[in-house]
Protein backbone atom coordinates (compact mmCIF):
# COMPACT_ATOMS: atom_id res chain seq x y z
CA UNK A 1 0.00 0.00 0.00
CA UNK A 2 0.97 3.30 -0.61
CA UNK A 3 0.84 6.09 2.34
CA UNK A 4 0.87 9.63 0.64
CA UNK A 5 2.31 12.99 1.66
CA UNK A 6 0.54 15.40 4.40
CA UNK A 7 -1.30 17.21 1.98
CA UNK A 8 0.07 20.47 4.16
CA UNK A 9 3.63 19.56 3.21
CA UNK A 10 2.25 19.29 -0.96
CA UNK A 11 0.97 22.63 -0.42
CA UNK A 12 3.88 23.99 1.14
CA UNK A 13 6.58 22.86 -1.23
CA UNK A 14 4.58 24.24 -3.82
CA UNK A 15 3.65 27.41 -2.85
CA UNK A 16 7.24 27.81 -1.33
CA UNK A 17 8.14 26.79 -5.31
CA UNK A 18 5.90 29.35 -7.13
CA UNK A 19 6.89 32.37 -4.58
CA UNK A 20 10.67 31.72 -5.09
CA UNK A 21 10.17 31.81 -8.92
CA UNK A 22 7.99 34.95 -8.40
CA UNK A 23 10.38 36.67 -6.23
CA UNK A 24 13.00 36.13 -8.58
CA UNK A 25 11.72 37.04 -12.42
CA UNK A 26 10.63 40.43 -10.43
CA UNK A 27 13.65 40.87 -8.39
CA UNK A 28 16.49 39.28 -9.99
CA UNK A 29 16.14 39.52 -13.64
CA UNK A 30 19.50 41.09 -14.64
CA UNK A 31 21.13 39.46 -11.68
CA UNK A 32 23.57 36.49 -11.91
CA UNK A 33 21.75 34.17 -9.08
CA UNK A 34 18.32 34.51 -11.73
CA UNK A 35 18.78 31.28 -13.20
CA UNK A 36 20.12 29.19 -9.36
CA UNK A 37 16.96 30.52 -8.20
CA UNK A 38 14.74 29.71 -11.05
CA UNK A 39 15.94 26.29 -10.93
CA UNK A 40 15.77 26.02 -7.48
CA UNK A 41 11.69 27.26 -7.53
CA UNK A 42 10.58 25.35 -10.31
CA UNK A 43 12.51 22.35 -8.83
CA UNK A 44 10.52 23.44 -5.13
CA UNK A 45 7.32 23.49 -7.19
CA UNK A 46 7.66 20.35 -9.17
CA UNK A 47 8.32 18.13 -5.67
CA UNK A 48 4.92 19.88 -4.28
CA UNK A 49 3.28 18.88 -7.45
CA UNK A 50 4.47 15.55 -7.46
CA UNK A 51 3.58 14.88 -3.48
CA UNK A 52 -0.23 15.87 -4.83
CA UNK A 53 -0.02 13.04 -7.09
CA UNK A 54 1.79 9.83 -8.04
CA UNK A 55 5.11 10.28 -4.98
CA UNK A 56 4.08 8.29 -2.00
CA UNK A 57 5.81 9.23 1.34
CA UNK A 58 6.29 5.24 1.60
CA UNK A 59 5.18 2.27 0.39
CA UNK A 60 4.22 -0.49 3.24
CA UNK A 61 4.37 -4.29 2.73
CA UNK A 62 3.73 -6.85 5.13
CA UNK A 63 7.49 -7.28 5.61
CA UNK A 64 9.29 -4.12 4.53
CA UNK A 65 8.76 -0.26 4.77
CA UNK A 66 10.12 1.68 1.64
CA UNK A 67 10.68 5.77 1.73
CA UNK A 68 10.87 5.80 -1.80
CA UNK A 69 10.71 10.16 -1.30
CA UNK A 70 14.75 9.84 0.19
CA UNK A 71 17.70 10.33 -1.88
CA UNK A 72 18.54 6.82 -2.54
CA UNK A 73 15.01 4.92 -2.22
CA UNK A 74 15.27 3.36 1.48
CA UNK A 75 14.07 -0.04 2.08
CA UNK A 76 13.63 -1.51 6.04
CA UNK A 77 12.52 -5.39 5.72
CA UNK A 78 11.74 -7.06 8.61
CA UNK A 79 10.55 -10.83 9.77
CA UNK A 80 7.65 -12.17 11.68
CA UNK A 81 10.07 -12.09 15.28
CA UNK A 82 10.44 -7.75 14.62
CA UNK A 83 8.08 -5.68 16.21
CA UNK A 84 7.08 -2.59 13.97
CA UNK A 85 5.69 0.44 16.30
CA UNK A 86 3.02 2.63 14.62
CA UNK A 87 1.89 4.08 17.60
CA UNK A 88 2.63 7.82 18.78
CA UNK A 89 4.26 10.06 16.11
CA UNK A 90 6.36 8.18 14.57
CA UNK A 91 6.63 4.38 12.32
CA UNK A 92 9.14 2.73 14.31
CA UNK A 93 10.99 -1.12 13.83
CA UNK A 94 12.59 -2.93 16.57
CA UNK A 95 14.81 -5.64 15.62
CA UNK A 96 16.73 -7.94 17.33
CA UNK A 97 20.15 -6.82 18.58
CA UNK A 98 19.71 -3.69 16.63
CA UNK A 99 18.76 -0.67 18.29
CA UNK A 100 14.88 0.98 17.12
CA UNK A 101 14.93 2.49 13.63
CA UNK A 102 12.42 5.48 13.06
CA UNK A 103 11.29 5.29 9.90
CA UNK A 104 8.74 7.35 9.41
CA UNK A 105 7.01 10.62 10.55
CA UNK A 106 3.16 10.51 11.34
CA UNK A 107 2.96 14.44 10.93
CA UNK A 108 4.06 13.98 7.24
CA UNK A 109 1.63 10.96 6.28
CA UNK A 110 -1.90 11.71 5.54
CA UNK A 111 -3.62 10.48 8.61
CA UNK A 112 -6.44 7.83 6.85
CA UNK A 113 -3.54 6.40 4.93
CA UNK A 114 -1.42 6.38 8.14
CA UNK A 115 -4.29 4.21 10.12
CA UNK A 116 -4.72 2.14 6.70
CA UNK A 117 -0.85 1.13 6.99
CA UNK A 118 -1.34 1.05 11.33
CA UNK A 119 -3.84 -1.49 10.26
CA UNK A 120 -2.18 -3.55 7.86
CA UNK A 121 1.02 -3.62 10.07
CA UNK A 122 -1.17 -5.22 13.14
CA UNK A 123 -2.44 -7.70 10.55
CA UNK A 124 1.04 -9.66 10.35
CA UNK A 125 1.23 -8.88 14.27
CA UNK A 126 3.12 -6.07 14.97
CA UNK A 127 3.29 -7.23 18.74
CA UNK A 128 4.52 -11.33 17.59
CA UNK A 129 7.84 -11.07 20.15
CA UNK A 130 5.55 -10.45 22.87
CA UNK A 131 3.23 -13.05 22.00
CA UNK A 132 3.13 -16.46 23.94
CA UNK A 133 3.32 -19.87 21.70
CA UNK A 134 0.07 -21.55 21.20
CA UNK A 135 -0.54 -24.04 24.23
CA UNK A 136 -0.32 -26.71 23.63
Amino acid sequence: MKVRVAFWLAVSFTLSGVALVAIDLVTLRDSEAFWPVLAAGLAMTLVGLLYFGPLPYLVVTETSVQVPMQLGSRRVTFGPRDRVDTGGRRLVVHQAGRPPRTIAYRGMARGEDWQAMATLLAGRGRDASRRRPPAG
